[in-house]
């Protein structure tokens, strides 16, 4: 158990009442940055929240590993999430995420999803195909575009194109409603009938209806053509189904787009390691399409996306309650 005394603990010095609200809305990579130079435990205020902030790797271990149960996840974003994705994976906490984990996890281990790898290959052989040489593409939105159809391939057995459109809307809207419901000096409850709200509830009712039709169809699938095939073998109550649903399609898609996105944007930023990587891959594959196997023979691919993740990772704060800041910190 750690303990720390309250007064050991710098604050980062900011604003008069706004404290870093500015830099925690604009500039919240340069913000980070400038507290993880500032200690491995700082407080920092923004507008009238204090935040405990910790860049210790085995402070974050200590956190997740012996008081997760303590830890209020995801913070203020669960406030703007839930209307929209209900008590998934998620959002959910406490014996409530056991009990999912527990009924969702086997069916997304490492080993069901290594079965899709040839239909994974195939769907970004596929994107890729459609980049023409010296054109310029928007390279976080292809990959989004191609997570997107990967975890349709996951969880259906087939491609998300008769709802495309309706999902990628309902996730912009929500990446934007939840942004702005963060940042918010002082955030106003979602239930209230503001203009904003009125908007999220309509686009919830949409992705909703597109939800029960893609329902429907996989419930007319064969239990091995897709990881919610045996799903909803499990006969889940019909809430609880939705809510895990729209959950995996919305977490499952944008935080693997935003890794891959970052990776090749920083070996574009340095050449040497990138053809380090292309020397790799080409010794072991042999311009043949490179499967699940292959993978434990890719070791500096393995290292590249871990680098990765570490500079830039999809998820990189989680939000603790004051439950949280006391067990970790013990004497506060």
């Amino acid at each position: 158990m750690t303990t720390i005394s309250r007064h050991d603990i710098p604050t980062l010095t900011g604003a008069p009442l706004l404290g870093h609200f500015a830099a925690f809305r604009a500039r919240r990579l340069a913000l980070f940055e400038t507290l993880s130079h500032a200690g491995d435990v700082v407080w920092f205020w923004v507008g009238p929240y204090r935040i405990l902030f910790l860049n210790d790797p085995s402070l974050i271990r200590e956190a997740l590993s012996q008081h997760g149960s303590r830890l209020e996840r995801m913070g203020r974003t669960n406030t703007y999430l839930r209307p929209f994705l209900g008590e998934g994976l998620l959002t959910s906490s406490g014996e409530t995420h056991r009990s999912e984990r527990r009924a969702i996890g086997p069916h997304l281990s490492p080993v069901s999803i290594g079965r899709l790898g040839a239909s994974i290959v195939s769907l970004t052989e596929q994107r890729v195909r459609g980049w023409e040489h010296g054109a310029t593409i928007d390279l976080a939105q292809e990959l989004t575009t191609l997570t997107l159809e990967v975890i349709g391939a996951a969880l259906f057995g087939t491609t998300l194109s008769a709802a495309w459109g309706t999902l990628c809307a309902a996730f912009t809207h929500l990446e934007e409603y939840v942004t702005g419901g963060v940042n918010a000096l002082l955030p106003l409850p979602p239930e209230w009938p503001l203009p904003a709200n009125q908007r999220m509830r309509r686009v919830a009712a949409e992705f909703d209806r597109a939800l029960t039709e893609l329902l429907s169809a996989a419930r007319q699938l064969p239990p091995d053509s897709g990881a919610l095939a045996p799903i909803l073998q499990q006969q889940l109550p019909p809430q609880l189904l939705r809510d895990e649903l729209a959950t995996l399609l919305f977490a499952g898609h944008e935080t693997t787009a935003s890794a891959l996105t970052w990776t090749l944007a920083l070996l574009d930023q340095h050449p040497a390691i990138a053809h380090e990587l292309r020397l790799e891959v080409d010794q072991v594959l042999r311009r043949r399409a490179v499967t699940v196997a292959d993978l434990p023979s890719l070791p500096f691919l393995d290292r590249v996306l871990k680098e990765s993740i570490r500079l830039y990772p999809p998820v990189y704060v989680i939000v603790g309650g004051n439950g949280f800041s006391q067990g970790i910190i013990g004497a506060l």
